[in-house]
């Protein structure tokens, strides 16, 4: 529907709503002779306007007949409506009387695209789980027929609100809105399209926590594409909130997930400057049209750094690029919406940019085309007597520059798919089919671009990256893989030679180094699985040489610190798989010194809370190797506490709770050898259902599939000795045949293969008694 139809829309609005009787039935069939749409149109308005205001002189609890009472709850108060239903402070008449809000459709607004919104949100609420989301209680109907849900009551402020009371800085609205932003991105992996984020729906509790509510207008995605759109009717514009619309919803076009993170950019405006993007002059109903056409689809807003001082340029570019005008332009999801804030934090480069010159160009001629088309007139007219005689010349260039813009456009796609799609999905589960044919693709393209570039720097660099990532999916022993270590050792040792032929075509390059001592602790790793723990060692220790040398160069670098503690780790783990766990102990040691020292400086990093808590676990594994219990267990229950708030913070990270898992199991063991089973099985069944958790959510993953089995095995063996040996039986079966297969189907992977030697010989045990 264009702004014109809707202009003609309000005008008649505006006149029929001061008109009552026969006068306002006179005036419709006089303005509208000629146009039935445009009356049916007006009189929805009209009745949805009246019906609502009606309703609202209403007491609360009167649709169950009985007033005070909406099914088995008793109502409190209201305590809060919008477009179509009423949300109330219930309690239910039991011993608990635990306070729920209920939300009930409004009298006058139950028309059928209210209810099936209504009953839409219902359905939509009761899938979701969440930490950030207000859970679905409860559900039905009243005796007169009006559907009406019960959900978690939260006390807490609308998230604006809780940035001014709490006077947050700008990285603290910006932790606060990642937290936003993992649940918006966690109901998109659910196919679900909030289409109304807002401040009022967006409660944050006094411990810091958001809570997104009201699904009223969510969409469910449909997987082909199609799927119900919200048209711009009369009601339709009840239902949205014009300031955080995107202009697609304005516009009554297809809404995806990328209109969700036009409203995200809004709100990160408004937390960011406490003021909004665009300044709509009314909100009356004679003017709403106008203002969102003027503002939504056509007006630029201010960039944020003008309006508060001490925000950074990158905070405009991300904002910038959240709320673009198309939504094919916008971030993909809200993930990389998120990723590219936390890039901020870290004070890495973000992905947002500013407008190229060329889109600006074409903005400016689309704008202007009568006297663009005037100037070219006289431009070309000028040119006409000498564009003969440079004609060839004309001609080798272009062609030259078409062949340029080629080679460039597929190196800027080969590393969209490199550095953008893969690593925006590397942490979600699920991915690792996805990751597997994204890099393949941009090696299938890198290794095109390099028959044609010969040995150009930047592109080796790029192949090595390619490489590096093919083998981290195919067998990258700490994350999800795809259980081909084999395959990994060859896309590892291309990577490799590119980066030692690198260093030794430029010595002293910083990059160069730090990225060779990075390949290389990921292949002190992969050996260590295949059982090479001498060309481990090797490996780590030039590692650790490379980064300490750097360090050197340059100490007060905290990426290079970063590096230089992951390379200890992974000399740590090699130590440690070759029985030199006093020597592994102190390479936790100095890895737990450096990222202490990071998290003192930014607090709020993530990356070095997690390297914290990774030296840790690592220290509490070798003490106990050590048959130091006691220690060991202080350090884990250290590891465990850093990993659990991460694990809130980060739900869908695959890493964290990876970790969270492995934590739970290695305190388990600590708990056995200081005799206390009980509590040790407590911890192993914590580990257990991560484990099967994550492996359902990503069954592709094999370096999931042998950690679900290794804590099968290890809880089997605990149960039995325990006294459950029906039960530990069962999980010790289950671990045999899960091992059996991984054993097989990546036969140069040691740890299956010691884990299923370990499992069969408890099971002989057991048999033999």
């Amino acid at each position: 529907m264009t702004p014109e139809r809707w202009r003609r829309i309000r005008e008649v609005f505006d006149e029929a709503s001061g008109r009552a009787g026969a006068d306002r039935v006179l005036f419709l069939d006089s303005a509208c002779a000629a146009d039935p749409l445009l009356r049916s149109e007006v009189e929805s308005l009209l009745a949805s306007s009246e019906a609502a205001a009606s309703f609202l002189e209403r007491p609360a609890g009167h649709e169950g007949g009985d007033r005070g009472r909406v099914g088995s709850y008793e109502i409190v108060r209201e305590i809060g409506h919008g477009g179509m239903g009423t949300v109330y402070l219930a309690v239910r008449p039991d011993e608990f009387r635990k306070q729920v809000a209920l939300k009930i459709v409004r009298r006058g607004m139950d028309t059928e695209l209210v209810l099936r919104h209504f009953r839409n949100e219902r359905q939509i609420l009761a899938a979701l789980e969440h930490p950030y989301i207000a859970r679905f209680l409860d559900g039905g109907s009243t005796d007169d027929g009006l559907p009406f849900f019960v959900m978690e009551h939260v006390e807490g402020d609308p998230i604006d609100l809780y940035v001014v009371a709490r006077k947050l800085t700008p990285d603290g609205c910006l932790a606060l809105f990642q937290r936003v932003c993992s649940a918006v991105q966690y109901a998109h992996q659910n196919l679900v399209v909030h289409r109304d984020l807002k401040p009022g729906n967006i409660l944050v509790t006094a411990d810091g926590l958001p809570k997104l509510l009201d699904f009223g207008i969510a969409k469910l995605l449909q997987p082909e594409g199609s799927g119900e759109t919200l048209p711009l009717t009369a009601t339709a514009l009840r239902l949205l909130t014009p300031e955080y619309a995107s202009p697609e919803q304005i516009r009554g076009e297809k809404i995806t997930t990328a209109s969700d993170v036009y409203s995200l950019g809004v709100l990160l405006y408004e937390l960011l400057t406490g003021q909004r993007p665009y300044r709509l002059a009314s909100r009356g109903s004679g003017e709403i049209v106008d203002a969102i056409a003027d503002a939504v689809l056509t007006q630029e807003p201010a960039r944020p750094s003008t309006r508060r001082p001490g925000i950074h340029t990158d905070l405009d570019n991300i904002v910038a690029m959240a709320m673009r005008k198309e939504p094919a332009r916008r971030y993909a999801s809200v993930a990389q919406l998120s990723e590219d804030i936390g890039r901020h934090l870290e004070g890495l480069p973000v992905q947002a940019r500013k407008d190229t010159f060329v889109y600006r160009a074409g903005k400016f001629v689309r704008r202007h085309r009568g006297g663009v088309a005037a100037s070219v007139l006289v431009a070309l007219s000028l040119l006409g007597g000498i564009a003969a005689t440079a004609w060839e010349a004309r001609v080798a260039r272009a062609e030259r520059a078409r062949a340029e813009r080629r080679f460039n456009d597929v190196r800027k796609l080969a590393n969209a798919y490199l550095f953008e799609f893969h690593d925006a999905v590397m942490y979600l589960p699920g991915s690792t089919p996805v990751r597997q044919l994204l890099v393949k693709r941009a090696l299938e393209y890198l290794n095109s671009l390099a028959q044609e570039a010969g040995n150009e720097p930047a592109l080796q660099r790029e192949l090595a990256a390619a490489y590096q990532k093919v083998a981290n999916v195919q067998g990258h022993i700490a994350s999800a893989n795809m259980g081909d270590t084999q395959g990994a050792r060859r896309s590892y040792g291309n990577a490799l030679a590119l980066r030692e032929a690198l260093v030794q075509a430029n010595p002293g390059n910083r990059e160069d180094e730090s990225a060779l001592a990075h390949i290389l602790g990921q292949v002190s790793q992969l050996l260590d699985s295949l059982g090479d723990h001498p060309g481990s060692l090797l490996a780590a220790r030039r590692s650790v040489a490379l980064r300490e040398r750097l360090v050197g160069s340059e100490a007060g670098n905290a990426e290079l610190q970063r590096g230089l503690a992951l390379s200890l780790h992974y000399l740590a783990s090699a130590l440690g798989s070759s029985g030199e766990h006093r020597a592994a102990l102190e390479s936790y040691r100095r890895e737990k010194e450096v990222f202490a020292a990071l998290t003192a400086t930014d607090p709020a990093s993530a990356r070095f809370r997690w390297g914290l808590a990774c030296a840790a676990q690592g220290m509490g594994a070798e003490l106990q190797a050590l048959c130091e219990p006691g220690a060991a267990l202080e350090a884990l229950n250290e590891a465990f506490t850093v990993l659990e708030r991460l694990a809130v913070e980060k739900p869908d990270h695959a890493s964290i709770r990876r970790g969270l898992g492995e934590s739970h199991q290695l305190i388990g063991e600590c708990r056995r050898d200081l005799g206390e089973r009980d509590a040790a099985i407590v911890e192993e069944r914590k580990a257990l259902e991560i484990r099967e958790a994550w492996s359902a959510r990503d069954p592709e993953d094999a370096d999931g599939r042998v950690l679900l089995a290794e804590t099968r095995s290890r809880l089997g063996r605990l149960l039995v000795e325990s006294g459950h040996q029906k039960d530990g039986v069962v999980l010790l079966r289950q671990a045999e045949t899960s091992l059996t297969k991984e054993s097989a189907a990546d036969a140069a992977n040691i740890f299956p293969r010691r884990l299923l030697g370990e499992t069969r010989s408890a099971l002989r045990m057991i048999s033999e008694r």
